[in-house]
């Protein structure tokens, strides 16, 4: 059995390629396959980009609800799309996507530009919830899945049901050495009303990493959000999600 699973870790390692090229995009009531190019930014691209999300997060400093929301997350699409900052996605694909995910039950509308901000994509959720699952050897495998999305699939532009983690905690066994927070901006609407931060963590749930080179030593992820539905373009983000639970305390994964 061991060795059965080694050969299929073997073989998926050889699959990450052709798998990092490629999204699922809600068509009608199919999925189809979009492959998404990474955005070369140039000097001007990279301004227009700066003023789009500027915009962005002026008008939503004013948004009262998920109408709003939508009205102005379709305003951005089209703008992004004018300067050729979607790669290959379409303004009524991505619209769809969010606008779908309302109806799925995803009750928050999220836009922000912060840094210690790392987005786990559906795939890599899916094997990320196997290893919690699972007896030791294919959980082991489902973890090492779920890291190598965690580090290496984030220029994907349209994310469909991802994990996102805001700030990351350093640990000496037991003991915290450093906290990291996110920082920048979010601009979170829920059915509840609005939250804004410029430096937070997620609260939802952890995910240990062990250091390689010292197993003493553990990064932990901190997750603020489960099921995003969104476009991410460099640092910036926005769309919408199932769970929210970002703060500006430090959180303490072991209490």
């Amino acid at each position: 059995m061991k060795k059965v699973l080694i050969g299929l870790c073997i073989v998926l390692m050889l699959l990450l390629p052709s798998i990092n090229a490629i999204t699922l995009i809600p068509d009608k009531n199919r999925y189809v396959e979009k492959t998404l190019n990474k955005i070369d930014l140039k000097e001007n691209n990279a301004d227009e980009l700066d003023s789009i999300f500027n915009d962005l997060k002026e008008k939503m400093e004013n948004a009262d609800g998920q109408e709003d929301c939508k009205i102005i997350f379709k305003e951005a699409l089209i703008k992004l799309d004018e300067n050729n900052l979607l790669g290959d996605v379409s303004v009524d694909n991505a619209y769809k996507i969010i606008c779908d995910s309302y109806d799925d039950g995803n009750s928050y509308s999220v836009c922000g530009e912060t840094n210690h901000t790392y987005f786990l994509e559906r795939t890599g959720v899916f094997f990320y919830e196997l290893s919690k699952k699972f007896a030791f050897y294919f959980g082991l495998f489902c973890l090492i899945m779920y890291k190598i999305y965690l580090h290496g699939f984030r220029e994907h532009i349209v994310h469909t049901g991802s994990y996102i983690a805001f700030g990351l905690l350093v640990y000496l066994r037991s003991y915290m050495l450093s906290a990291h927070p996110a920082e920048g901006y979010i601009k979170i609407v829920g059915p509840n009303g609005q939250t804004e931060y410029s430096s937070f963590f997620g609260h939802l749930e952890f995910i240990n990493e062990i250091w390689l080179q010292d197993p003493e030593m553990h990064d932990v992820f901190c997750i603020g959000i489960k099921g995003f539905k969104g476009l991410l373009i460099n640092n910036y983000y926005f769309g919408t999600a199932k769970e929210v639970d970002v703060r500006t305390d430090i959180p303490d994964p072991y209490n």
